[in-house]
C-alpha cells in the first residue's frame, strides 16, 4: 500500500455504505472477457439487476473494455439504452459512433462511416483491439454463411468457446480467482461452493483485493478503522474502489490511496 486508509462497509444508522460488486461486474472491472463469457453462458443478461447498483454494460462502456463490450453485446446487452442514458466511452466519441462501434463488434448491421470515425477517436492500442475484434466477428459471420445457421446463434456459440488467448486486451487474474470467495452485503466471506448459476467459482479468493461500489452519497477514507479518526480522503456514490483485508471488527476494510483507491 502506498498510503493505506480504511473505509467503513456499513453504518449503524446510515445503513450500507459500500457493496461488493457482483461477479459479472468484477469480470468487467478486471477486463476478463473470457471469464465474463463463462458467466454469461449461465444466465440471462436482459433485465439483470445487481445489489451493488452497477451494471456490466455501463461499466464496460465507461472503462472502454472492448472485449467485454463485444461479449455483452453478443449476449443481449442493451448498449443503445445505456448510451442514450448518457453513458460514454472514455474517448471523444459521439453516440452515433459509439452505437456503430458496438454493432460492428457484435456482428450486427452498422454504419460504416460512423464506425470508421469511432476508430479515429480511439488511442492506437484500443483501435488495434477494436480492429482485431472486428476481424474475429467477420470470421464468425463467414462461418455462419458456410453452415447456413442463424447469425446470432453461431456468434454466441463461437464467443463461448473461444480461446482465452484470443481475447485482445486480456489482462489480470482470471474471473474465477476474482470471485471464488463469496461475500454478502456486509462484505463478510463465505467459503465453499455456491450455485454455478450465480457465477461464483469454488477457489479461495486471493489477496488481489475485492471491488466495491460506493452506494452512499459520500464515504470517508480514514487513517485508522475508527469513526472519529482523521479523514484522509473520500469517495462519492458510484465510485468503484478496491478493498483489502478487514479490521478486527469486520466492519472496515483497508483501501490503498492514490491511483489504487478508485478503479
Amino acid at each position: 500500500f502506498g498510503h493505506p486508509g480504511w473505509m467503513r462497509i456499513q453504518h449503524p444508522s446510515l445503513g450500507q455504505l459500500l457493496c461488493p460488486l457482483e461477479p459479472l461486474c468484477v469480470a468487467v472491472v478486471r477486463g476478463d472477457a473470457q471469464g465474463l463469457r463463462r458467466i454469461l453462458r449461465t444466465m440471462r443478461l436482459q433485465g439483470w439487476r445487481g445489489a451493488s447498483g452497477c451494471h456490466p454494460v455501463s461499466l464496460a462502456i465507461e472503462r472502454g473494455a472492448l472485449p467485454c463490450c463485444a461479449a455483452l453485446a453478443r449476449h443481449g446487452g442493451d448498449f443503445a439504452r445505456a448510451l442514450d442514458a448518457g453513458c460514454a466511452f472514455p474517448w471523444d466519441m459521439d453516440i452515433a459512433c459509439a452505437k456503430a462501434l458496438i454493432a460492428a463488434l457484435s456482428g450486427k448491421n452498422f454504419d460504416l462511416p460512423a464506425f470508421e470515425r469511432a476508430l479515429e477517436t480511439m488511442p492506437a492500442r484500443e483501435r488495434e483491439v477494436a480492429e482485431q475484434l472486428f476481424d474475429q466477428v467477420a470470421q464468425m459471420l463467414e462461418k455462419v454463411r458456410s453452415i447456413g445457421d442463424g447469425e446470432d446463434d453461431a456468434l454466441a456459440e463461437d464467443d463461448e468457446d473461444s480461446d482465452p488467448e484470443g481475447d485482445p486486451q486480456q489482462r489480470g487474474d482470471s474471473a474465477e480467482g476474482a470471485w471464488g470467495y463469496h461475500e454478502d452485503a456486509m462484505g463478510r466471506g463465505h467459503g465453499g461452493h455456491l450455485d454455478a448459476r450465480d457465477g461464483w467459482a469454488s477457489e479461495q479468493r486471493g489477496d488481489g483485493g475485492v471491488p466495491y461500489r460506493v452506494v452512499y452519497k459520500h464515504v470517508f477514507i480514514r487513517k485508522e478503522p475508527e469513526a472519529d479518526c482523521e479523514a484522509i480522503g473520500a469517495r462519492s456514490q458510484g465510485a468503484v474502489v478496491l478493498l483489502f483485508e478487514f479490521d478486527r471488527s469486520g466492519r472496515w476494510r483497508r483501501v490503498a490511496m492514490g491511483t489504487d483507491a478508485t478503479i
